[in-house]
């Protein structure tokens, strides 16, 4: 017991510094392996059922229900997904990619179990009663909370579990779709925010044990099989600004309707999802290709060229029924309509340039796959994520160059043109929430209180004999922290020394001192605990207008906090001259 603690004293010390990169390499292994299992054993409870359930065993069949239960099943299990969420708070309520992202930025990493548990039940039963949304959203959720919840139980620091939370990510990514270098680049664009080394390197290795754990278990093909294809012409370039544009408009409706549906967030919870869930069963009737995560009629879409007026259909129906959905608060994600969306705007704009210029136009399934990762950069701001993720869900190299064409042009549309916020920064702003996303807060996220405070103290009586002064001074401590009445004073050992020295001789080796009336500075002291990173401690600094930090927190089993002393000049001095600090 014992071994095992200063075992895991030595790795959150190593790990509160910035360069832990082969530590923080081997956890993202083990963050891949924990995400993945739960990402695969939540796609197992949607899928399993639905297979059992819908006609020919194809758990995602939803197409062949009659009609009085396209209706019901949607409507019914809207109504159970509101009754179960009474269970939790408000607060607990919240889910999803926003709240990953809330979460890391806002409350340091610290996901909270009885959120992810309402996304595990709440988003299964959503998704089994055919509700329009998909599993990523989810997925993403669970594999950053059970990652967060791991870093907290063995009392990490806060800086690796930033890092551990992206590596859930991009691991449940990975593995919700066999798309590994799209899970870590989601990761960085979505999720954490920014490009690192340090958060490359664990990152890529969650993403590879999550695709080699669901490749083990589903098989090593691409979600979706097509034959490979190119652009035909230069001449194509116009076609694919018009599908870019097309989709970044498509994607200001879809955020619009969310953000309007936000606002009815007050509503009782139960009426919100049951109108869901009624309206999604009516739209059914006509439409049942809404029903479900709607893989099916993407490899539809990728194999066959359907009429305008029901690729139409499709777009409206999808694109309203999921806006509403997310904005209503259904426990679902949107990555995967977004494909089927931009599949079938793709698709559509592709008939219509193969009828105007035949000779000229690729095989439509291009302009299928530059509508699918359009729309998912627009929605999620994430260009190169969604670009990468067309690449690796069909295996064609060859829609790279167009493809990058159309994620730009989407993008830019959907911010420049319509100045829309992302789908995740739109629930974020509706809750109240910013993010802090500038350099210097970046910088001090990346290490923590104990990598940079100095152990070099001594706690101390405020009042202390000669006698007991000369043995203190004998160890050479660099600070004294002074106690009185419940609060905690820092002292410089050097003004000690320079009093002892000048009145040293005149003093009795009995004769009592008083520290608090020693000249020099006295600073008051604020506690911080020792997961925390260097933004936090600033932050705590200028919320309680002090200058020096004692970091300490509570001994318990197998964790035997750190201790020492952090001041405001040792983080400015960090950010700095970044170089010059000790490891």
């Amino acid at each position: 017991m014992p071994g095992i603690r200063t075992l895991l004293d030595r790795l959150r010390q190593h790990l509160s510094h910035q360069d832990a990169l082969l530590v923080l390499a081997l956890l993202g292994i083990v963050a891949g392996v924990l995400s993945a299992s739960v990402t695969m054993l939540f796609r197992f409870v949607v899928e399993w059922p639905l297979a059992q359930f819908l006609p020919g065993n194809n758990a995602e069949n939803f197409e062949a229900l009659p009609l009085n239960l396209r209706f019901l099943v949607p409507a019914l299990g809207a109504l159970l997904v509101g009754l179960l969420l009474l269970i939790f708070r408000k607060e607990q309520r919240s889910v999803g990619v926003s709240h990953v992202v809330n979460r890391l930025n806002n409350h340091h990493g610290w996901l909270p179990w009885q959120n992810a548990a309402a996304q595990f039940c709440a988003g299964a039963i959503a998704l089994i009663s055919g509700q329009s949304g998909g599993r990523e959203g989810p997925s993403v959720h669970l594999g950053a909370a059970i990652n967060s919840l791991a870093a907290r139980f063995l009392h990490l620091p806060n800086n690796s579990t930033r890092i551990l939370i992206s590596c859930g990510s991009a691991a449940a990514i990975s593995a919700a779709f066999n798309t590994p270098i799209a899970g870590v680049i989601f990761a960085m664009e979505v999720v954490m925010l920014e490009y690192t080394i340090i958060g490359f390197t664990p990152v890529i290795l969650a993403a590879v044990t999550g695709a080699l754990m669901t490749r083990a278990a589903y098989g090593a093909e691409p979600m979706f099989t097509i034959a490979l294809i190119d652009m035909n012409s230069a001449s194509e370039v116009f076609f694919i600004v018009l599908i870019g544009l097309a989709c970044g408009t498509a994607a200001a409706v879809f955020i619009s309707i969310q953000k309007f549906c936000l606002r009815w967030s007050q509503v009782h919870i139960v009426l919100r999802l049951s109108f869901v869930g009624v309206l999604t069963g009516a739209c059914a009737i006509v439409v049942p290709q809404v029903l479900g995560l709607g893989y099916d009629t993407l490899q539809t879409l990728l194999s066959v060229e359907l009429s305008w007026w029901f690729l139409l259909l499709i777009i409206s129906a999808k694109l309203f029924l999921t806006a509403i959905a997310c904005g209503m608060g259904m426990p679902i994600g949107y990555i995967g309509p977004s494909l089927i969306i931009g599949a079938c705007i793709g698709s559509a704009l592709g008939l219509a340039g193969i009828a105007l210029m035949p000779e000229l136009a690729s095989d439509a399934t291009l302009y299928v796959l530059l509508g699918m990762g359009a729309m998912m950069a627009a929605i999620l701001n994430a260009p190169l994520a969604a670009l990468l993720a067309i690449v690796e869900l069909t295996n064609n190299p060859h829609v790279i160059l167009p493809g990058m064409l159309a994620v730009i042009v989407a993008t830019l549309t959907r911010s420049g043109l319509y100045r829309h916020r992302s789908a995740v920064q739109t629930i974020m702003e509706s809750q109240g929430f910013k993010i802090v996303n500038d350099p210097l807060s970046q910088a001090l996220q990346r290490a923590a209180v104990a990598s940079l405070m100095d152990q070099n103290f001594r706690t101390v009586a405020h009042t202390m004999t000669v006698e007991e002064i000369n043995t203190l001074l004998g160890n050479r401590p660099r600070w004294l922290i002074v106690q009185e009445a419940g609060r905690k004073r820092l002292l410089d050992c050097t003004d000690l020394v320079l009093y002892m020295q000048e009145h040293g001789a005149q003093l009795e080796p009995e004769q009592n001192i008083a520290l608090q009336e020693l000249p020099g500075k006295q600073r008051h002291m604020i506690n911080v605990h020792p997961e925390a990173t260097l933004r936090e401690a600033l932050d705590v600094l200028e919320k309680e207008k002090a200058d020096v930090l004692h970091v300490i927190g509570p001994t318990l089993p197998l964790y035997r906090p750190p201790s020492g002393v952090l001041t405001r000049e040792d983080i400015e001095n960090y950010y700095r001259y970044p170089q010059g600090m000790k490891q």
